[in-house]
């Protein structure tokens, strides 16, 4: 269930991204602070440091 939240969640950022056009560092903020804001980076701290580097 907590999987198609987020898919909900980013289609509605990517929404807003398309209607709005804002700069992808806006984009990328936002979703780094929803994404902190859920607990995400705990459970999947392993996970996003690979995406990082």
């Amino acid at each position: 269930m907590l999987y198609s939240q987020i898919l909900g969640y980013l289609s509605l950022i990517f929404a807003v991204f398309e209607s709005s056009k804002i700069n992808y560092a806006r984009c990328y903020w936002f979703f780094v602070t929803w994404y902190g804001s859920i607990g995400g980076h705990k459970s999947t701290k392993s996970l996003s440091g690979k995406r990082l580097n």
